[in-house]
C-alpha cells in the first residue's frame, strides 16, 4: 500500500513524485588527518517522473497544482561542491564504513515535482539553489575499490538566500561508487 500512488496518510494522495538517476567525480584535495580527507566533488543528473507539478499546500490560501502527465517530465541537474570525508571506519570484520558530506551550488535545467510546487507557492526560483549531501559507505576490506552508498542530496534556498526559495527538495539515493 505505501507504494501505491494513491495513498498518502495524511492527505489522500501521493507521498512521493518524481525519479533521480545520476553520476558524480570526486577527487582528493587534502588529506587533513588520517583518514579524514577534503575533496571536490561534481555531478550531473537526470531527474524525471510524471508529475510537473506535485503535492505540497502550504495553507488553504494556496491552491494545490498538482499536475500528473500521463507522458514523463525531464530536468537535468548539475552540481558541485567540496566534500569533507571520514574514511576507513571499521564497523566489524572487513567491512569498512565511510562518513560524508558534501556542501555547494546545484543548478536545474526545469523545476519538476514538488519543487516546482514549492516555487510557485514561494514566488521563487529554484534553479539555482544550495545544495547538501550526507553520506553514509560500506565497503570490504577485500574489495577497496567498491562501495556502496547512501546518499540524501538536498537542494536548499538556505531560508530565502537562494531563489526566495526555503527548500528545494530531498533525494534518497543509493549507489555504487567506484574509485580508480
Amino acid at each position: 500500500m505505501i507504494f501505491d500512488l494513491r495513498y498518502t496518510p495524511e492527505q489522500g494522495r501521493p507521498s512521493y513524485d518524481n525519479d533521480i538517476v545520476g553520476i558524480e567525480y570526486e577527487r582528493d584535495l587534502a588529506e587533513l588527518a588520517h583518514d579524514l580527507r577534503l575533496r571536490a566533488e561534481g555531478g550531473v543528473a537526470e531527474r524525471f517522473g510524471h508529475y510537473l507539478v506535485c503535492c505540497l499546500q502550504i495553507n488553504a490560501w494556496y491552491p494545490d497544482l498538482t499536475q500528473r502527465l500521463d507522458g514523463r517530465v525531464y530536468s537535468t541537474e548539475v552540481w558541485g561542491g567540496g566534500k569533507i570525508r571520514w574514511e576507513n571506519l571499521r564497523v566489524g570484520g572487513d567491512v569498512r564504513l565511510e562518513l560524508a558530506l558534501t556542501v555547494g551550488l546545484s543548478g536545474v535545467s526545469r523545476t519538476i515535482g514538488r519543487e516546482r510546487q514549492r516555487e510557485i507557492d514561494n514566488h521563487g526560483n529554484a534553479h539555482i539553489l544550495g545544495y547538501v549531501a550526507p553520506e553514509l559507505g560500506l565497503s570490504l576490506d577485500s574489495l577497496p575499490n567498491l562501495e556502496l552508498v547512501l546518499r540524501m542530496p538536498h537542494r536548499s534556498g538556505a531560508g530565502g538566500t537562494f531563489g526566495h526559495m526555503r527548500e528545494g527538495y530531498n533525494a534518497n539515493v543509493a549507489g555504487v561508487r567506484y574509485s580508480f
